[in-house]
Protein backbone atom coordinates (compact mmCIF):
# COMPACT_ATOMS: atom_id res chain seq x y z
CA UNK A 1 0.00 0.00 0.00
CA UNK A 2 1.21 3.48 -0.87
CA UNK A 3 2.27 5.75 1.98
CA UNK A 4 0.08 8.87 1.77
CA UNK A 5 1.22 12.12 3.36
CA UNK A 6 -1.31 13.84 5.61
CA UNK A 7 -1.08 16.78 7.97
CA UNK A 8 -2.96 17.18 11.23
CA UNK A 9 -5.23 20.21 10.89
CA UNK A 10 -5.20 23.03 13.39
CA UNK A 11 -8.22 23.54 15.59
CA UNK A 12 -10.44 26.45 14.71
CA UNK A 13 -12.21 28.13 11.84
CA UNK A 14 -11.79 27.10 8.20
CA UNK A 15 -14.68 29.22 6.86
CA UNK A 16 -16.81 31.82 8.61
CA UNK A 17 -19.80 33.95 7.75
CA UNK A 18 -21.22 32.06 4.80
CA UNK A 19 -23.18 28.93 4.06
CA UNK A 20 -23.09 29.32 0.26
CA UNK A 21 -21.70 26.28 -1.57
CA UNK A 22 -19.89 28.68 -3.95
CA UNK A 23 -17.88 29.93 -0.96
CA UNK A 24 -17.59 26.70 1.02
CA UNK A 25 -16.55 24.25 -1.69
CA UNK A 26 -13.36 26.07 -2.80
CA UNK A 27 -12.43 26.80 0.82
CA UNK A 28 -13.00 23.20 1.91
CA UNK A 29 -11.08 21.91 -1.12
CA UNK A 30 -8.13 24.12 -0.15
CA UNK A 31 -8.32 22.88 3.45
CA UNK A 32 -8.48 19.23 2.41
CA UNK A 33 -5.66 19.71 -0.09
CA UNK A 34 -3.47 21.15 2.68
CA UNK A 35 -4.29 18.20 4.97
CA UNK A 36 -4.39 15.33 2.47
CA UNK A 37 -3.71 16.14 -1.18
CA UNK A 38 -4.47 12.55 -2.22
CA UNK A 39 -7.95 12.64 -0.69
CA UNK A 40 -8.64 15.98 -2.34
CA UNK A 41 -7.58 14.65 -5.75
CA UNK A 42 -9.72 11.52 -5.30
CA UNK A 43 -12.82 13.56 -4.47
CA UNK A 44 -12.29 15.86 -7.44
CA UNK A 45 -11.71 12.94 -9.81
CA UNK A 46 -14.88 11.28 -8.55
CA UNK A 47 -17.13 14.31 -8.47
CA UNK A 48 -15.99 16.94 -10.90
CA UNK A 49 -13.59 17.46 -13.79
CA UNK A 50 -13.22 21.16 -12.87
CA UNK A 51 -15.00 23.69 -10.72
CA UNK A 52 -16.86 26.52 -12.43
CA UNK A 53 -15.08 29.87 -12.25
CA UNK A 54 -18.16 31.96 -11.54
CA UNK A 55 -19.81 32.04 -8.13
CA UNK A 56 -23.12 32.73 -9.87
CA UNK A 57 -22.98 29.60 -12.06
CA UNK A 58 -26.02 27.38 -11.51
CA UNK A 59 -23.65 24.51 -10.63
CA UNK A 60 -23.39 25.89 -7.09
CA UNK A 61 -27.10 25.27 -6.47
CA UNK A 62 -27.11 21.79 -8.01
CA UNK A 63 -27.37 18.36 -6.47
CA UNK A 64 -23.82 17.72 -7.72
CA UNK A 65 -22.53 20.63 -5.64
CA UNK A 66 -24.46 19.35 -2.62
CA UNK A 67 -22.92 15.89 -3.09
CA UNK A 68 -19.42 17.38 -3.41
CA UNK A 69 -19.97 19.47 -0.28
CA UNK A 70 -21.15 16.37 1.59
CA UNK A 71 -18.04 14.45 0.46
CA UNK A 72 -15.84 17.32 1.64
CA UNK A 73 -17.49 17.42 5.07
CA UNK A 74 -16.98 13.67 5.41
CA UNK A 75 -13.34 13.76 4.27
CA UNK A 76 -12.45 16.71 6.50
CA UNK A 77 -14.17 15.06 9.47
CA UNK A 78 -12.13 11.89 8.86
CA UNK A 79 -8.97 14.00 9.25
CA UNK A 80 -10.12 15.80 12.40
CA UNK A 81 -7.69 15.52 15.32
CA UNK A 82 -8.56 12.98 18.02
CA UNK A 83 -11.65 13.88 20.06
CA UNK A 84 -12.54 16.58 17.52
CA UNK A 85 -14.91 16.94 14.59
CA UNK A 86 -15.17 18.99 11.43
CA UNK A 87 -18.41 20.92 11.09
CA UNK A 88 -20.27 23.96 12.28
CA UNK A 89 -19.34 25.47 15.62
CA UNK A 90 -22.06 24.96 18.19
CA UNK A 91 -24.02 28.21 18.34
CA UNK A 92 -22.73 29.54 14.99
CA UNK A 93 -23.96 27.56 11.99
CA UNK A 94 -21.82 29.61 9.58
CA UNK A 95 -18.50 28.99 11.37
CA UNK A 96 -17.05 25.78 9.94
CA UNK A 97 -13.86 24.25 11.22
CA UNK A 98 -12.25 21.70 13.49
CA UNK A 99 -13.72 21.75 16.98
CA UNK A 100 -13.28 19.80 20.20
CA UNK A 101 -16.03 17.28 20.90
CA UNK A 102 -16.48 17.88 24.62
CA UNK A 103 -19.36 15.38 24.82
CA UNK A 104 -17.03 12.61 23.66
CA UNK A 105 -14.41 13.65 26.21
CA UNK A 106 -17.00 13.64 29.00
CA UNK A 107 -18.70 10.38 27.98
CA UNK A 108 -15.77 8.13 26.97
CA UNK A 109 -14.77 6.12 30.04
CA UNK A 110 -11.29 5.40 28.60
CA UNK A 111 -10.39 9.08 28.46
CA UNK A 112 -8.96 10.36 31.71
CA UNK A 113 -9.48 14.00 32.68
CA UNK A 114 -7.05 15.45 35.23
CA UNK A 115 -5.84 18.88 36.32
CA UNK A 116 -2.13 18.02 36.05
CA UNK A 117 -0.01 15.42 34.25
CA UNK A 118 1.30 14.30 37.65
CA UNK A 119 -2.24 13.03 38.43
CA UNK A 120 -2.13 10.33 35.74
CA UNK A 121 -2.06 6.81 37.19
CA UNK A 122 1.04 4.85 36.16
CA UNK A 123 -1.06 2.14 34.47
CA UNK A 124 -3.18 4.50 32.33
CA UNK A 125 -2.52 3.94 28.61
CA UNK A 126 -5.15 5.98 26.75
CA UNK A 127 -5.73 9.63 25.98
CA UNK A 128 -5.55 12.13 28.83
CA UNK A 129 -7.16 15.56 28.86
CA UNK A 130 -5.58 18.06 31.22
CA UNK A 131 -7.86 20.92 32.19
CA UNK A 132 -6.12 23.48 34.36
CA UNK A 133 -7.68 25.88 36.85
CA UNK A 134 -8.05 28.53 34.09
CA UNK A 135 -10.05 26.15 31.87
CA UNK A 136 -7.25 25.60 29.36
CA UNK A 137 -7.50 22.12 27.83
CA UNK A 138 -4.70 19.93 26.43
CA UNK A 139 -5.01 16.44 24.97
CA UNK A 140 -2.09 14.04 25.46
CA UNK A 141 -1.51 10.62 23.95
CA UNK A 142 0.66 7.97 25.54
CA UNK A 143 4.23 7.57 24.35
CA UNK A 144 7.39 7.05 26.39
CA UNK A 145 6.41 10.38 27.84
CA UNK A 146 3.01 11.99 27.33
CA UNK A 147 2.87 13.68 23.92
CA UNK A 148 0.69 16.73 23.32
CA UNK A 149 -1.87 16.28 20.54
CA UNK A 150 -3.68 19.63 20.75
CA UNK A 151 -4.24 22.46 23.16
CA UNK A 152 -6.72 25.30 23.54
CA UNK A 153 -6.37 28.32 25.75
Amino acid sequence: MENVETTTPALGTVSHGTMRPADLIPTFLDALDAISPGDCEAILEDRLPGLPESGTDQYWESMEADALLSDLFEALNEHAPPLCYFGALEGDGADYGFWICEDQINEDEDILTVSDLADIPADHSDYVVVINDHGNMTLYKPRREWEEVWSIV
